[in-house]
């Protein structure tokens, strides 16, 4: 046997009548596939527990919305968008990040069994990731927005979308861009290893005791090709990772600029509570505390109304009327003022409780979700530090310890999602019949997480902000026609196959970005 002395550490120094060729592939195969996955039950069971978080939180939410529609009078279908005063919104995200979660579960775990050879941090899924986590940070930032913060900051509606907009084909180019380079690397990797490992099976029953030196040769070549496409999809990767923690941090700073928002705008609703308060002090006193006009006869019979500060007329040019109508006494007056005090004042609890609400609620999304990132940000460094170890650790047992983490941080994100479904229900509208819906002119609605907020402002308009994501309106085409269910039926169809469409093409996608090498990370 020829002696080198650049040898690869799995053919340094091996027995004598050790078949190198065997040796190789043993460390290939249990470098890129370890069998089984490691973790492989405690996987699957934290996998079945995000899926059912998710599932559950989905649809509570939307048979949240569809309750509290049917309960103000209204009709509302799982996919039928809710009316706003600045355009219609539709509750399909929630599906987005349950999607990518299933389909997850069923290419690697459903279909290889223990075998997997890959888990949930595939490039293509961490711009579901980022997506989902950029639409509910926007949506909170948007409700609060308008409800109040717009007149301290200019936050309208357009800018907010177009910011929206912005970030997400700037980001989202980036990181499609970087994947589309990660599977070509994927692919090129994958075929390196193909041709390793076929050569390696064809020399395994050839061998004979004695190493034949050309074919030793040739085996190191294709271990070293290998190797260099190895660390090429390496760089590949952290390019991506660094991509996706710059998204990170711009989520956590928009979450850090809605708690700004809300340090801001408090002082100015306490104001408006203050001013509120002297105004209603005020009208009470103007309207009960000055005494009653009085009424005078005119020689033809007809009463006219006297001012407080006007002359009475003398007892005997003007006698009064047997018939004139009394004044209020002290006692109705005092009534009247207690009963319309106590009016103003359920009113104004009112208001206060949903400004409260809307706060609680943007509180919890902004605290939920910069947590979620931040433990995805550590769990991003802490992969680029195991990046290091690449030369004794295989891309399996990588995985399988990002794995762990990063779901555990998804379960985290789900009990949030029914967290939010939970103050929801407790703050659904009462039923009410169908007279009392006819007659009564305000809409009543429920606090959803921070993200479905209504205020009363001047002139009796309200604002609805129903999972506020920004004016999709402007995104799909509005049918127009006499038919207003007609209308909306047409709507909720052609939307819901378009949805439908585009997660297949995502999966298509996926699956054609995977073909031929069992997953993107190994």
């Amino acid at each position: 046997m020829v002696r080198y002395h650049d040898l690869p550490p799995y053919l340094d120094n091996l027995p004598a009548g050790t078949n190198p060729f065997l040796a190789s592939d043993a460390y290939w195969d249990a470098r890129v596939w370890p069998t089984p996955s490691p973790g492989f039950k405690v996987r699957l069971i934290i996998l079945g527990i995000l899926l059912g978080v998710m599932l559950f939180a989905s649809l509570g939410n939307i048979a949240l919305m569809a309750i509290a529609a049917r309960r103000r009078g209204e009709k509302l279908w799982a996919v039928r968008l809710v009316p706003r005063e600045n355009g219609r919104v539709s509750p399909v995200f929630y599906f987005i990040p349950l999607f990518g979660s299933l389909y997850t579960a069923w290419t690697t775990y459903l279909l290889k069994g223990p075998e997997s050879d890959g888990d949930g941090w595939r490039l293509w899924t961490w711009i579901l990731f980022f997506v989902s986590g950029w639409l509910l940070t926007c949506g909170s930032m948007q409700a609060y927005a308008l409800a109040g913060g717009d007149r301290r900051l200019r936050l309208t509606p357009r800018r907010l979308n177009t910011l929206f907009l912005v970030v997400l084909i700037v980001v989202g180019g980036i990181m499609l861009a970087f994947c589309g380079q990660g599977v070509d690397v994927s692919r090129t990797k994958h075929k390196r290893l193909v041709a390793l490992n076929s050569f390696t099976d064809e020399q395994i029953p050839l061998w004979n005791g004695t190493t034949d030196a050309v074919a030793f040769d040739h085996m190191l070549h294709l271990a070293r090709q290998y190797y260099h496409v190895e660390k090429a999809f390496e760089s590949s990767y952290t390019r991506l990772l660094a991509v996706y923690l710059g998204a990170i941090l711009l989520i956590l700073s928009t979450n850090l600029a809605t708690f700004a928002i809300v340090v801001l705008i408090r002082r100015q609703i306490g104001q408006s509570i203050d001013l509120l308060d002297m105004g209603n002090a005020d009208t009470l006193a103007s309207r009960h505390l000055e005494p009653p006009p009085t009424t005078a006869s005119s020689a033809d019979g007809a009463q006219t109304p006297m001012s407080p500060r006007s002359p009475s007329p003398s007892p005997g040019n003007t006698p009064a009327s047997p018939t004139s109508p009394r004044g209020p006494t002290r006692s109705q007056i005092k009534e009247m003022a207690a009963a319309e005090s106590s009016m103003v004042e359920k009113e104004q609890a009112r208001r206060i409780l949903k400004l409260q609400m809307a706060e609680k609620g943007l509180k919890i999304s902004c605290i939920t979700i910069s947590v979620f990132l931040t433990l995805i940000f550590s769990i991003c460094l802490w992969t680029l530090i195991t990046f290091s170890n690449l030369d004794t650790a295989s891309w399996g047992t990588i995985e399988a310890s990002t794995f762990l983490p990063g779901w555990l941080c998804s379960i985290l994100f789900g009990l949030s999602q029914s967290l939010r479904l939970w103050r929801g229900w407790k703050t659904l509208p009462p039923k009410e019949s169908a007279k009392e819906t006819e007659t009564k002119t305000p809409v009543e609605t429920f606090v959803l997480g921070g993200t479905m907020v209504e205020l009363d402002r001047e002139g009796g308009r309200g604002i609805e902000i129903v999972l506020a994501l920004p004016n999709l309106r402007n995104i799909f085409a509005s049918f127009r026609t006499p038919n207003e269910e007609k209308r909306w039926s047409q709507k909720a169809f052609y939307k819901f196959c378009g949805f439908l469409l585009v997660t297949l093409g995502m999966s298509l996608i996926a699956t054609k970005s995977r073909r031929g090498t069992g997953t993107l990370l190994r």
